[in-house]
């Protein structure tokens, strides 16, 4: 009974405890007596992690007193860029407030300690997106910290009255160009340079996740530490938001010597899937699973099998939005021919089991190509009509089809007869924009 009440009460408490602010207390030197605040809330550029890495080293090798206050959700777990901010309060004792922030529309219980606080003239730093740390609506209390802000004396905001400018755009097309860096001959060796590459390219706004096996260890396993790539690459594709594309050309993990291993005393790693000891399989395990499901939720998903595709390879292929296999080079099956040979049945070779013929015509997978390139090319069209996660919306485009085209034809597709079957896709090609119909699951 008392266990019982133990756990009731952390069940109310635990929700109060998750919203509270991050405090490190600071140890000895210059910094000591002062009180930093960090605020931290924007929806791309990791601030939640940022901040707290920077007022720990402050606090512990400088012993500034650090608060770092978040986003939190409704119950009270961290969510990049929420418009909920409890703990603002510590600005009140404050000698800095470091504001992270990007389009923030607090409420006025919170946003009034910030508002106090640059009343009195406490000093800011801001970092990155803080030029656009508020997006306020007009008819609001506190909008003219708003980032278009019209309010007379306070015009474009907090960004531009107490930082020095406001968010005026992206150079270029945002999530349609990118930047080349060319260092400067005579400043290479200059040492806010170390470690930035001459010719480097980043793309500018949308990025893509991109996870491919590695066929050349252990024939592409995903045991042992080899699966940590595939559950970062998933787990970060779902956190930023991002589009994943996975190349896909390996095994599973069962089939891995790593699995085989049948010395009872060795203990099995944490976190590599394994249960028990010596000779293992995932089961009931199945690593990275419900990151991969996630994703079918959140972000567009492309499989792409770029080789022979068996076991939990197989799985992440067929568990996707959109699924291609190359003619004559794809394969994909639960196993091998090796193993189904082995059965004393019919014999077969790749093809007969799992080629592009058999998964592109039974349902498993999407679409069919024939080399490489047209996999790609593929790739870039599916992910050309989405946006980068449901938490967007698509980009539109120019509409070169005539809006007020019409198609008598339509008007007999459908038979009259219910038993008689007709073909959806003629429909859809005349409705949709004139050449601008994908074919995956039509």
């Amino acid at each position: 009974m008392r266990s019982l009440a133990l756990l009731s009460l952390l069940a109310f408490c635990l929700p109060s405890l998750l919203a509270k602010p991050l405090v490190y207390e600071g140890t000895k030197g210059l910094g000591k007596g002062k009180h930093l605040v960090f605020i931290a809330s924007d929806h791309e550029y990791r601030s939640e992690e940022t901040l707290p890495a920077l007022a720990r080293i402050l606090a512990k090798h400088h012993g500034f007193k650090c608060t770092v206050c978040f986003g939190v959700d409704e119950n009270g777990e961290l969510k990049a860029g929420h418009s909920n901010i409890p703990g603002l309060e510590a600005l009140k004792s404050a000698d800095l407030m470091v504001i992270f922030t990007r389009f923030q529309n607090l409420p006025d219980d919170q946003m009034v300690h910030i508002v106090d606080y640059l009343d009195r003239g406490g000093p800011v730093v801001g970092l990155r997106t803080s030029s656009h740390a508020f997006k306020i609506p007009a008819n609001a209390k506190y909008a003219s910290y708003d980032f278009r802000s019209k309010v007379s004396g306070y015009e474009n905001g907090f960004g531009h009255q107490v930082l020095g400018n406001t968010w005026v755009g992206h150079y270029g097309r945002n999530h349609k160009q990118g930047t080349r860096i060319k260092l400067v001959p005579g400043q290479k060796d200059h040492p806010i340079l170390k470690g930035v590459a001459d010719n480097a390219f980043t793309h500018a706004g949308a990025y893509t996740g991109i996870a491919a096996d590695d066929f050349t260890v252990r024939g592409g396993a995903a045991d042992a530490a080899i699966i940590g790539k595939q559950i970062a690459a998933e787990k970060m594709a779902g956190e930023l938001r991002l589009p994943i594309i996975r190349l896909i050309d390996g095994t599973g993990g069962g089939g891995s010597v790593r699995t085989l291993d049948t010395d009872p005393s060795k203990k099995v790693s944490e976190g590599d899937g394994g249960h028990g000891r010596g000779a293992r399989t995932y089961v009931p395990m199945n690593p990275a699973w419900e990151h991969v499901v996630a994703n079918l939720a959140t972000v567009p998903t492309v499989a792409l099998c770029l080789g022979s595709v068996a076991g939990l390879g197989a799985a992440r292929a067929v568990t996707s939005h959109y699924s291609v296999m190359v003619k004559g080079m794809s394969h994909l099956f639960a196993a091998g021919p090796v193993v189904v040979n082995r059965m004393g049945g019919e014999q077969v070779d790749k093809e007969d089991l799992g080629g592009s013929r058999i998964h592109t015509r039974n349902g498993a997978i999407d679409d069919e190509v024939r080399s490489e390139e047209e996999a790609f090319e593929r790739t870039r069209r599916f992910l050309s009509y989405l946006p980068s996660s449901v938490h967007e919306l698509a980009q539109r485009g120019p509409c070169t089809d005539d809006p007020g085209r019409t198609d008598p034809g339509l008007g007999d597709v459908v038979p009259r007869d219910r038993r008689q079957v007709y073909k959806m896709r003629s429909i859809i090609e005349s409705v949709v924009d004139g050449g601008k119909i994908g074919r995956a699951h039509v």
